[in-house]
């Protein structure tokens, strides 16, 4: 075979991969092509992927044209985001990806080209970078090229990438270099590669950069303990050490975006929240293994290495007397930890940062495989009688489970893959000593390819995972932003600061920030705690999600309380239209109407008043609102005692009805079937409010936990032999109900999580809102999809009446900043008090530690109120000039972590420049005294 290291061939080589990548991202896409489908993941990708490229290339532009023109700016807080939020931190992942630098040259209309091309980039670097670190290890070129393809098309890459986020090939792309870093360390020479590969990994996203972490300090141990001749206690201190310092030199070039970002993530409920992990998964999961490692399933995808992978694996196992001895321990330790994680729930838990069980972290088996292919492709020709009986053997047992699980799941896509295993054993017993080792190794890339492209069709059509469905057709993403219906706010009165809030969403999710208007929409992993605290507090039953909301759910009291001048609302569902709004006559998009409201309250207004924490948190969740728009909640603050304000919500009484398949204990729901429900029914002649009034059936304290059959309830179910065994070992843990809440002409629903499952949020407070009427329901039904336990404090039906709540927004009004400016990280507001006693300047904007304030030209304290926005405390007659400034937190400090770590690595690159070309020197020098002689 040719030298690759001649730079013509080198070309030749990589250019051979790429075309390679290529064909294998082709073959991966067919179904989605033949149906004009491109890889954009209509659920997150639109709303994330394309608006945040988008955005992050309009951002970089306005920056750079700043500093040309001398107007600098650079906007760290978004009004356009839910109620306001951090740019950095929502849009983490996305601002701080390099890849995503070609938003600054790249025409918006045409961004969805640009995630096609990127994704392609992303794969073949990820490839190339493999086969840098395996030739590192002395590999030939052909056996480092067949496990490159195995890598850039394993399951982690086919599944969480190419058909969901592009952007998780970067952590998969540069763990090849973190452990070549590593073996140059362990080797003496420069610590660059290291210092440089991990900043990178950190800067993209910590999130990630803690798996390679474990899988480093994993690595590194066998490293030293099979590979190091030279042992003692001096050399491992000096061996940790540098690894710790040089980290730490990474971790500050990554600065800038790792301490915003953990800013925000520690103050999140999300991390550390506590869920239920099983001690074992179901059988289920287990016995898919086989199947899951040659392609044939996604149940546990990142474990699919292809059959060429899944053989080679075998061969490597089998033939570890013709591989380096160390290589195949080291190897073999990680196969075995690998192994221990993946079949451990708790252990699943903690490489994903102690939350909740993923297996994110399989990129690290997926690399592991491959090389083990590498070190396979040169054994296979050489294997005696006796070690290809004991691959046919083991592959045998692997043909068998995977044929087994395909038959009893009645899965096409496992037997089919069943077969490629087949044929790819087959051939290498038949062709492996016949044919020249480039030949073969050629078979062997191409049936990488081909077996990708199968595992990637079959993940998608109908009679196998059937995903097809779930991506966006070529050409849609961006017009799917231009016509959300947050798009058409142009077309309403444009006066005066006002928000809007999608009691009903039409459009992708974080439209708002892409045409640049104040609606209450956000979809973002990293996001204000204070928001969903307040969210939390009031019990909004749009989600049951920390991180993804739109609107307030149509609740009065709160659209008023937030600003919402204008809301959409579906056609043909009038019911939704809170209380005092007015159709404009203007679609929002088809089936979609605007409605507008003169009651809604200023984005700036004063409370003469306060209400205490304390006291707001024994109010039911109606009066808290209705609170709200009476005195600011502040910890500590004045009223002490709720029930004193005038408050106009009510409990309405009512008894339960036509339990079907449900019983009540003390605090409890049981539900001991599938669709269960019952009945709140109202006695006749029931007081309400008088005139328009909203009703809220309210849970607090509510929490599921399924009720799993057990074995001899499952044994005994009349049902063929495969349902059973499937029956058997299938999860029995529901990880979610929905609860459906209606009348006659009105419904509401909640998919409620338990704690097992990844979305659980903790919340447990509901109010499931059935609009404005006047006449209370005389039947309200809760129809409850799973069989299980709901747990609950209160159970409330509660009537709040419109007029009030519109009276009391319209006092705020009044009560308005004279002058109130959203500025860049800036808020200008000035408020006139007529009185000396105390006033406080509320601000809907969600509290941030990000937020400064100066009152007359001094400093001034931001006070967290009503749960998650911002007041300050006025105290004298006259006027009063607001000034709030935003600064992302600790990002200068990041900044100024990312510019010290730079100088410093630059100064090491230099000393061991210096170092290895005084090597070089000396080494010449000796050449030449030894010729002299």
């Amino acid at each position: 075979m040719a030298d690759i290291h001649r730079r013509p061939n080198r070309i030749l080589y990589y250019g051979l991969l790429w075309c390679a990548c290529l064909l294998g991202l082709a073959l991966t896409s067919i179904v989605l092509m033949r149906h004009g489908l491109t890889h954009v993941w209509a659920n997150d990708s639109v709303p994330q992927d394309i608006n945040f490229f988008i955005y992050t290339g309009e951002w970089i532009r306005a920056f750079l044209a700043g500093l040309v023109t001398g107007e600098f700016t650079a906007p760290m807080f978004t009004y356009n985001l839910g109620y306001g939020t951090d740019v950095f931190w929502s849009v983490m992942g996305f601002w701080n990806d390099p890849f995503n630098l070609l938003s600054v040259i790249w025409p918006p209309q045409h961004a969805e080209i640009a995630y096609e091309l990127l994704l392609y980039a992303r794969i073949g670097l990820c490839a190339t970078f493999f086969v840098w670190y395996a030739k590192s290890k002395g590999h030939g070129p052909w056996a480092c090229f067949v496990g490159a393809l195995v890598y850039a098309f394993s399951g982690y890459v086919i599944f969480q990438a190419i058909m969901h986020h592009a952007s998780f090939v970067n952590v998969a792309l540069v763990f090849p270099l973190v452990l070549l870093g590593a073996d140059r360390l362990f080797e003496g020479k420069s610590p660059i590669m290291y210092i440089l590969a991990l900043a990178f990994s950190l800067y993209t996203t910590f999130y990630f950069t803690y798996m390679v972490a474990l899988a480093l300090i994993v690595y590194c141990i066998a490293k030293y303990v099979f590979e190091r001749e030279q042992k003692s206690l001096s050399d491992l201190a000096k061996l940790v050490a540098q690894f710790i310092g040089y980290a730490l030199l990474g971790l500050c070039i990554a600065g800038v975006s790792v301490l915003p970002g953990l800013s925000v993530v520690l103050s999140m409920s999300r991390v550390g929240l506590e869920r239920s992990i099983p001690l074992l998964y179901d059988g289920g999961r287990y016995w898919s293994f086989a199947t899951d490692l040659i392609g044939g399933s996604s149940y546990v995808g990142g474990l699919c290495i292809g059959a060429v992978g899944a053989f080679c694996l075998i061969v490597f196992l089998v033939g570890r007397k013709r591989i380096d001895r160390n290589t195949w321990r080291i190897v073999l330790v990680a196969l075995i930890v690998s192994l221990v994680i993946v079949c451990v729930p708790k252990l699943g838990s903690v490489t994903n940062g102690f939350a909740y069980v993923s297996d994110r972290w399989l990129f690290v088996f997926d690399f592991v495989a491959a090389y083990a292919t590498v070190c396979a492709v040169p054994v296979v020709k050489g294997l005696s009688k006796q070690e290809w009986g004991r691959v046919c053997l083991v592959s045998g047992i692997l043909l068998v489970l995977s044929g087994s699980y395909g038959f009893v799941y009645e899965s096409r896509w496992a037997l089919i893959m069943c077969v490629g295993f087949v044929l790819v054993v087959a051939a290498s017993v038949a062709l492996a000593t016949r044919i020249p080792d480039g030949a073969y190794a050629f078979c062997l890339a191409a049936a990488v390819l081909v077996g990708a492209g199968a595992t990637g069709c079959l993940y998608t059509v109908a009679w196998g995972g059937n995903h097809l469905g779930e991506f966006n057709s070529s050409g849609v993403s961006v017009p799917q932003l231009d016509d959300a219906a947050v798009g058409k706010a142009s077309d309403l009165e444009s006066q005066g600061l006002w928000r809007l809030s999608p009691v009903d969403r039409k459009g992708p999710r974080n439209a708002s920030l892409y045409h640049d208007v104040m609606a209450i929409d956000f979809f973002g992993s990293y996001y204000n705690q204070n928001v969903d605290t307040f969210r939390s507090a009031l019990g909004v039953a749009d989600k049951d999600s920390c991180y993804i909301f739109a609107g307030n759910d149509g609740r009065t009291a709160l659209e008023y309380l937030t600003g919402s001048k204008y809301v959409i609302v579906a056609d043909g569902t009038d019911w939704r239209v809170p209380y005092g709004y007015e159709d404009t006559g203007i679609d929002a998009a088809e089936g979609y109407s605007f409605y507008v409201t003169t009651h809604a309250a200023p984005l700036a207004f004063m409370y003469d008043n306060s209400l205490s924490l304390e006291a707001f948190n024994q109010l039911n969740l109606a009066q808290r609102q209705e609170a709200m728009l009476s005195a600011c909640v502040l910890e500590g603050g004045d009223v002490q005692d709720g029930r004193s304000m005038d408050l106009t919500s009510e409990a309405l009484p009512y008894r339960i009805e036509d339990a079907d398949g449900i019983e009540f204990r003390d605090g409890m729901i049981y539900a001991s079937k599938d669709k269960a429900s019952f009945d709140l029914v109202l006695p006749e002649g029931t007081q309400v409010p008088a005139g328009s009034f909203e009703t809220e059936v309210c849970f607090t304290g509510l929490q599921y936990a399924p009720d799993p059959q057990d074995m001899a309830e499952r044994l005994a179910v009349d049902e063929p032999l495969k349902n059973k065994i499937k029956r058997l070992c299938s999860n029995q843990n529901n990880e979610y109900t929905e609860i459906y809440v209606y009348t006659d002409d009105r419904e509401t629903y909640l998919c409620l999580y338990d704690n097992f499952n990844k979305q659980y949020s903790g919340r447990e407070n509901w109010a499931f809102n059935l609009g404005t009427s006047e006449e209370a329901p005389e039947t309200i039904t809760v129809w409850l999809s799973k069989k299980g336990f709901y747990t609950y404090d209160t159970l409330d039906v509660l009537a709040q009446p419109g007029e009030p709540l519109a009276e009391k927004a319209q006092a705020l009004q009044a009560v308005a900043a004279s002058r109130l400016e959203l500025g860049e990280n800036r808020i200008d507001a000035r408020f006139e008090v007529s009185d000396e006693a105390v006033h406080y300047a509320f601000v809907s904007v969600p509290y941030s530690k990000g937020w400064s304030a100066i009152v007359d030209g001094k400093p001034a304290e931001i006070l967290q109120a009503n749960v998650g926005f911002m007041a300050l405390r006025l105290q004298g007659e006259g006027v009063h000039d607001v000034q709030l400034t935003y600064r992302t937190p600790l990002l200068l400090e990041g900044l100024a972590c990312t510019i010290a770590g730079i100088a410093v690595t630059v100064v090491i690159g230099i000393l061991f420049a210096r170092k290895r070309a005084r090597s070089a020197y000396d080494e010449q020098r000796t050449k030449l005294a030894g010729l002299s002689e």
